[in-house]
C-alpha cells in the first residue's frame, strides 16, 4: 500500500527545522513465490516497510534499476521472518557477488545508497 508522498517535520536542537518529503510504501508482502532475484518484489518507494515476510528461504525484495549515484532506498523489515534484498539484475550490494542478496533479519533497517547505476552500499542496523 502506497501513501504517496509523505512529509515529516525534522528539527535538531533548534539549529535546523525543515520538512523531508519522501515516497513511503508500507505493508509490503513478501510471499513464498518471491524466492529469487527475478521474482522478488520490486521496491517502489524511497522508504519501504515490509509488513509480511514468508519463512521460505531466499524470499525477498529487489532494489530499483535505473538509479543514479547518490540515490537512496530505505528498507525496514517489520515482517516475522528474514528477508533477502536483491540488487537489480547485474547489480552488487556491498562486497557481495553480482546479483547476490543481502539478508535482513526481523526488525532490521537498512539504507541502500547507490554509488553507481548498479552498485549499492548498504548501511544496516544491528
Amino acid at each position: 500500500m502506497s501513501f504517496g508522498l509523505s512529509s515529516v517535520n525534522v528539527s535538531q536542537r533548534g539549529e535546523w527545522a525543515g520538512t523531508i518529503v519522501a515516497n513511503v510504501v508500507t505493508g509490503i508482502t513478501v510471499a513464498a513465490g518471491n524466492n529469487s532475484q527475478a521474482l522478488a518484489v520490486a521496491l517502489t518507494g524511497e522508504i519501504n516497510v515490509i509488513g509480511t515476510s514468508s519463512a521460505t528461504a531466499s524470499t525477498g525484495v529487489r532494489l530499483p534499476a535505473g538509479v543514479y549515484a547518490g540515490d537512496s532506498v530505505i528498507v525496514y523489515n517489520a515482517g516475522a521472518n528474514s528477508t533477502a534484498v536483491y540488487p537489480a539484475t547485474g547489480g552488487v550490494i556491498n562486497a557481495l557477488s553480482p546479483n547476490a542478496a543481502l539478508a535482513m533479519t526481523t526488525g532490521q533497517r537498512a539504507m541502500f545508497v547507490a554509488v553507481s547505476p548498479t552498485n549499492w552500499v548498504a548501511l544496516v542496523s544491528a
